[in-house]
């Protein structure tokens, strides 16, 4: 009898294990959300998950009884998160003026995982252009980046060359420079395009008012030796080559989305007011 115990005990052990081993490559399995594709010569064992774009509208808001807040919402089971984040932004800009103003945006990007806009605030009483807020979104982190994100960790090259391509520029538009223009710090402005980074300045930042809010588009490949090789701007230049484009998203990146059927995401929404 204390065999057959021992024997029938080591069978439930048996048992118990296979079914183990059995859940634990299942879970491994119910983990990836997409399917993954390798990336082409790589020598590692590294992949990329494909992003489709994301569906977006237009979404409005009464901000403080005053002001007018229109901004992208990301209709997006998985990614709708990231709406909250770009409110919560934008609000937070509104609230920092003196004044009612209005808002109005461009999506930049929205392919390879990233979704890139700038939101541009207008005094409701004279319809000035009173600031830019460009936003990034990297999907596959799950949250805004600041230029830093964009480029290798290891060396800080490329805070020099960028302002060394930006005055090559100033100079073939005839720009009248107030300073040199220094080295990138960390939150520069800035959005990207299916092929480009641009580079964005505050009114008397670098020039006069004969041009108030520079901006400067440099394309991606001449950066490629410094940016993050895990990053936004290495999926968009992969996405590039890849399509033998120079600007993939170049369709895209000036359309606005169209606004939702039915806009209840907010008790504060209203649909009458349009903003500028």
């Amino acid at each position: 009898m204390r065999r057959a115990a021992l024997v029938l005990a080591a069978l439930i052990m048996c048992v118990a294990l296979a079914s183990f081993a059995s859940c634990k490559g299942t879970s491994r399995a119910g983990n990836t959300a997409a399917p993954i594709e390798a990336t082409n010569g790589d020598t590692e064992n590294t992949a990329i998950k494909p992003y489709n774009r994301l569906m977006l509208t237009r979404y409005e808001e009464i901000v403080d009884d005053e002001s007018i807040m229109l901004c992208p919402y990301v209709d997006d089971e998985e990614y709708g998160y990231i709406s909250t984040l770009i409110a919560i932004r934008i609000r937070a800009r509104i609230r920092s003026y003196d004044m009612p103003v209005s808002t109005s945006f461009r999506i930049k990007s929205n392919a390879c995982g990233v979704l890139s806009m700038i939101i541009e605030f207008f005094d409701m009483q004279t319809d000035e252009l009173v600031g830019r807020l460009p936003l990034t979104y990297d999907l596959a982190l799950g949250r805004e980046i600041q230029i830093q994100d964009c480029f290798d960790k290891e060396s800080d090259a490329w805070r020099t060359i960028i302002p060394d391509m930006i005055e090559a520029q100033a100079k073939e538009r005839g720009m009248i420079l107030l300073n040199d223009i220094m080295p990138i710090s960390d939150g520069q402005l800035f959005y990207t395009t299916g092929s480009s980074i641009a580079i964005l300045y505050r009114p008397y930042e670098i020039t006069t008012l004969s041009e108030p809010w520079p901006e400067f588009l440099i394309p991606i490949k001449k950066l490629k030796a410094y940016i993050d090789q895990s990053g936004v701007l290495k999926r968009q230049l992969d996405a590039a080559d890849k399509s033998g484009d120079d600007e993939p998203d170049a369709d895209y990146k000036e359309e606005e989305p169209a606004p939702a059927a039915e806009n209840d995401k907010s008790e504060e929404t209203s649909s009458e007011n349009g903003g500028k």
